[in-house]
């Protein structure tokens, strides 16, 4: 259980009634124990683990002083006691003498105290008085609000400070002073004296609450002596011991100059200073400064000292020539941490060192620091570092004393370059560094080879526990399309790389494809693969082979015949009938001595499409998995018609596998693809050999990043086995070249013959519930935790399908976990009746689309009547549905009805789109693939993005929305406008996100905005199902709304939005474009949302603060 806390320290301006109020936030993780935790195990906290929160706030009143009385308030969140009305259940609990005595500030947290009969409970107290205890309910926002009102007393105090008050000001100064922990006070717009006079203040008796001391100010920074002076007051009571329970120091840009140092460095080595933890020294105190405060340091008068900051603070000068000169004071600073009078630090930080020498001195040293634990964290900023400092770091980071490091921060250190860079890259390589959770390298000059470097670096799997990278701010401005790859690369091959990774992406389609890749990362390191890492590996022995392509080219034969025993061919009856066509996805095997090699065959309809790309991903996926795809095509083709028909399908089939497919980069992780040309009447001489292979030699160029096409055709009748023979036999040998490297965890491999085995005889319904899934099918043999990682990493391999705890809560089943246990079952049997479309329907069956309403709904009575036989039992139809509404194949329309998107046939327009309203544009953006030539935009992105906001109570969720999903079509109102999201498949290849208003008041940047988060919504749905296509953000050109609804092919949508980007950076708000509406011109920062005009400016400080 991980506690976090902080407190508020609030001071009310009322003399006679002085009060302190801290407010103890706690956030407590939940604390169930999973099996390996009482193993002794590490818990990797999934992302939704739950949190709940406790809130305690402590009232000391002292309004009734003249009785000598201390009153004490307390009140707690209860975490459940939340209402309908999202109040919060208060319980208070404070002691009197009577009941009226509760003070009175309990009041202000609302007016509808003691609600449901809730009252006062009165208990005996040692102290004559009773304390009270009560229930209330009070809305959270009144708790922030009492908490905004507080104001910090010393604060006003010292801005309030002039002559004629001086003694009465430090005589209340005092009164505050003794009630404060902690003083965190913003000094810029006090004159020294009021400085001073808080020094004075503090010198005047012992203040053993006071913990905290901040000082912070926003003045230039370049020193201003008597502003020094005035801190040797503050010094001079720590000096005096007035202040010996101090923890936390920090000061920044307080002009403590040289001699201020020194005073500082006296109060130190007076001996008051042993309980000081945190001790920041951010100005520029010099060289003598410097050596000053490491005596003290090195006398060991600071022994609890765990963090230390030295440095100037020269980001709030912007003088870039400016900084902290020092050498002797670095060779003194070393001489501290060798000294082992520090024993406790863990934490450093040195702010704008500008000599080189100076850096190199301090880590030699650091190299032999005596220290208990070791640094957790370390940070320069601003300092001048050089390929000389850079080396000196590096072998400082390989030392034991940096094996705990978990943060490590070089932002601008602008000297570093490509060359200091490659010198930390070799630190990182080593084991040492196995903690880091945090890197930053913002603005150090990292050029394209530094980055290239980084990222190939990533990709190995160095700094393996690295949670967050920052690399922003580097010279070239958006990093290069060749670094960006490579960071996606990264992500793609490396599936324990699940870092943060913030640059300044060259593309949002390259940030998009990074954030997918990512997340796919996220979602494998769910202890399944991180955690049987510990689990010893056998050679992998599975296989599979997808096979794609147009409909009615004889992919089931093909399949029949490959998996057929001793070889036997298609009975006589068998090739006399008309091959049954595939629903959805069936699966069949090849067994080959210790080789299962699993035949997908993947219907050709396009209403399966979006089952193909929803399941693709994953089931291509795996480690100890080896991948062939076979595309099916007729070798019935004559004439250049025909021929140009075959070299479409394989276009196609190239462009849905190398979409479907997250494979990338790496010669291991590609995938391997054959031809096969299949002949139902024996004619194979189609086209010649030689034209096929140049062929398939053209489009193995085309896709060789992510496939390998092998460049010769199978042409065959899948009827006959002497035909299938050989192409089976380079399948198996394919599939056994492939695994020889591959090895999976050997529990993997006995839970896969477990269920093999329990298939046999529950074919019919193979789901289990999580507690029927572990006692019947593996009770005794596998510890439960190991179960479920095992389950979650054959579940990435495509060979179950688990939903996970409180997946399927919001379809009403309250069960912790489901396993479907033969996905083709699932695919064919459920999902690809559902899809059914009505050209494949059996004699006597019926399309499920016939039992559709007007409005597209499906009862699910219907729904449950069309389900196929053998789910006789209710709780298997409702589980069964709520996997498919899982899936995002379908969404709920109120209790009892369905909506399934891929069984609409037509589009219907709503008329408000049709409305005439002069001076009103239609704007919005189109998401394309960036490379149309070797990727298509899944159907998959689409039926998400209708499911997603159908459910989203932002847009299709309102009541008053009108929402209405279509077959290439989703319409909408929102707030007074007209929303339309129009898909367009190959060969367009476009989702287009238009607005309009309704009104006559023109609101073109609510417009934008609305398509904006729209697009982004698009964007992180591609992330999750398609992350290995690249997609590009453009504009729709703005039309007049009274010219109605142009056709996609009509929409100019030739510029993309970082085109638009750069017009705006580079010529600045206001410039015309070449786009004009009825005689209007359109300015850049039109076509552009809020977050993207932020997103410039925030680039253009950033540049300025470089230069």
């Amino acid at each position: 259980m991980e506690v976090a806390s902080s407190s508020i320290t609030m001071f009310e301006d009322n003399f006679e009634n002085q009060m302190i109020l801290e407010l103890e936030m706690k956030e407590i993780q939940d604390c169930r124990l999973d099996p390996e935790e009482e193993e002794g195990q590490e818990r990797d906290h999934d992302d939704d683990d739950l949190e709940s929160h406790r809130t305690s706030i402590i009232l000391e009143d002292e309004f009734e002083r003249g009785r000598g009385e201390n009153p004490e308030m307390r009140l707690s969140v209860d975490p459940e006691g939340r209402t309908q009305d999202s109040d919060t259940l208060i319980r208070a609990s404070w002691s009197a003498h009577d009941p009226e005595d509760m003070p009175q500030e309990i009041f202000a947290l609302s007016a509808n105290l003691f609600q449901e009969g809730c009252s006062a409970e009165r208990r005996p107290s040692a102290n004559s008085e009773k304390e009270y205890n009560a229930c209330m309910l009070v809305d959270p926002e009144e708790i922030q609000q009492l908490l905004a009102t507080s104001v910090n007393v010393v604060q006003d105090l010292l801005e309030s400070w002039n002559p004629d008050l001086e003694k009465d000001v430090e005589d209340r100064l005092m009164e505050e002073l003794e009630l404060v922990t902690e003083l965190d006070l913003e000094i810029s717009n006090m004159s020294n004296d009021r400085v001073g006079a808080l020094g004075r203040a503090l010198q005047q008796r012992p203040l053993p609450k006071l913990e905290t001391l901040k000082l912070f100010s926003i003045r230039s920074g370049l020193g201003d002596p008597n502003q020094g002076k005035a801190m040797m007051e503050i010094f001079k009571a720590i000096e005096m011991g007035n202040l010996s329970n101090l923890r936390v120091m920090e000061l920044f840009n307080t002009s403590v100059g040289a001699a201020a140092a020194k005073a500082l460095a006296a109060a130190i080595s007076a001996g008051h200073s042993s309980t000081l933890q945190i001790l920041k020294v951010l100005d520029n105190i010099g060289d003598l400064g410097l050596i000053e405060l490491s005596a003290a340091l090195e006398a060991g008068h600071a022994p609890s000292l765990k963090t230390l900051g030295l440095g100037f603070y020269a980001h709030v000068s912007r003088a870039r020539t400016k900084g902290l000169h020092i050498f002797q004071g670095a060779e003194a600073l070393g001489r501290v941490f060798q000294s082992g009078k520090i024993p406790l630090l863990e934490h450093l930080e040195l702010w704008g060192i500008v000599e080189q020498e100076a850096v190199i001195a301090i880590f030699k040293a650091l190299e032999s620091a005596v220290i208990s634990k070791g640094f957790k964290s370390l940070k320069l900023y601003e300092c001048v570092v050089g390929l000389g400092g850079a080396r000196a770091i590096a072998r400082a980071l390989v030392s034991s004393k940096f094996a705990t490091l978990t943060k490590l921060d070089l932002s601008s250190c602008k000297s570093m370059r490509d060359d200091g860079l490659s010198e930390l890259f070799r630190a990182f390589k080593s084991k040492n560094l196995n903690s880091l959770q945090e890197l930053a390298m913002d603005n150090v000059s990292m050029g394209e080879k530094g980055l290239l470097e980084m990222a190939v670096l990533m990709e190995a799997g160095h700094l393996p526990t690295l949670l967050r990278l920052s690399m922003e701010g580097q010279d070239s401005g958006h990093i290069s399309e060749a670094c960006a790859e490579a960071l996606v690369r990264a992500y793609r091959n490396n599936h324990f790389l699940y870092a943060t990774i913030k640059v300044r992406w060259a593309s949002e389609s390259m940030r998009n494809n990074a954030e997918g890749f990512r997340w796919r990362n996220v979602r494998l390191r769910k202890r399944s693969l991180k955690l049987l890492r510990s689990e010893p590996d056998v050679a992998a022995n599975h296989a599979k082979v997808f096979l794609c392509g147009p409909p009615k080219v004889g992919k089931t034969t093909l399949r029949k015949s490959l998996c057929r025993t001793h070889w036997e061919s298609l009975t006589s009856s068998e090739r006399n009938r008309a091959e049954e066509r595939t629903r959805g996805i069936e699966v069949s095997e090849i067994a080959h001595k210790n080789l299962v090699l699993g035949v997908w065959d993947l219907a050709g309809q396009p209403e399966y499409h979006l089952l193909h790309s929803a399941f693709l991903p994953d089931l291509a996926l795996g480690e100890g998995q080896a991948t062939i795809f076979v595309i099916v095509c007729s070798a019935n083709y004559s004439g250049k018609k025909d021929i140009a028909k075959a070299k479409k399908e394989i276009d196609y089939w190239m462009r849905f596998i190398s979409s479907s497919s997250d494979a990338g980069g790496s010669p291991d992780s590609k995938r391997h693809v054959f031809v096969v040309l299949n002949s139902f009447e024996g004619d194979h001489s189609c086209h010649s050999m030689d034209d096929w292979t140049n062929i398939l030699s053209v489009y193995g160029k085309k896709f060789d990043k992510c496939v390998y096409l092998h460049s010769e055709p199978f042409i065959i009748n899948a009827m006959f086995r002497k035909e299938v023979r050989n192409f089976k036999k380079q399948l198996v040998k394919m599939a056994e070249d492939l695994l020889q490297k591959r090895k999976m965890p050997k529990i993997c491999m006995e839970l896969q013959k477990w269920i093999a085995q329990w298939l046999k005889g529950h074919s019919q319904y193979p789901v289990l519930e999580w507690k029927e899934y572990f006692s019947t099918l593996a009770g005794g043999v596998f510890p439960q935790h190991k179960l479920r990682l095992a389950t979650e990493y054959l579940h990435e391999a495509g060979q179950l399908i688990y939903f996970r705890e409180g997946a399927l809560q919001e379809a009403g089943l309250a069960h912790e976990s489901y396993v479907i246990l033969d996905t083709d079952w699932f695919c064919r049997s459920i999902v690809g009746n559902v899809l059914l479309p009505d050209a494949m329907l059996r004699p006597g069956e019926t399309s499920l689309r016939l039992q559709m309403r007007a409005d597209g709904s499906v009862s699910l009575a219907a729904l449950q009547a069309y389900l196929p036989r053998q789910l006789n039992d209710e709780l298997q139809v409702q589980e069964v549905v709520a996997m498919v509404l899982r899936l995002g194949l379908a969404y709920k329309i109120g209790e009892d009805d369905i909506f399934i998107p891929a069984l609409m046939e037509t589009d219907e327009i709503p008329s408000y789109w049709e409305l005439r309203i002069p001076d009103q544009w239609v704007m919005g953006f189109a998401l394309a693939v960036a490379d149309s030539e070797t990727s298509l935009l899944p159907i998959t992105i689409f039926r998400q993005l209708q499911v997603e906001l159908a459910r989203n109570l932002d847009f299709g969720g309102r009541s008053d929305s009108h929402f209405a999903a279509g077959r290439n079509l989703i319409t909408f109102k929102h707030k007074g406008m007209a929303v339309m999201v129009q898909y367009d498949a190959d060969p367009t290849n476009r989702l287009d996100v238009l607005v309009r208003p309704l009104l006559r008041v023109a609101n073109r940047r609510g417009q934008v905005n609305l398509a904006h988060a729209l697009v982004k919504i698009m964007v992180q749905i591609s992330g999750r199902c398609c992350p290995g296509v690249r997609l590009e953000w453009r504009v729709v050109e703005p039309w007049n709304a009274e010219e109605g609804l142009k056709a996609m092919e009509q929409r100019n949508v030739r510029t993309s939005v970082a085109e638009v980007k750069c017009w705006v950076k580079r010529d600045g708000i206001g410039q015309p474009t070449s786009m004009v509406v009825q005689n209007e011109v359109i300015f850049g920062d039109m076509l552009l949302s809020d977050n993207d005009l932020l997103e410039i400016r925030r680039s253009v400080e950033l540049e300025k603060d470089l230069m």
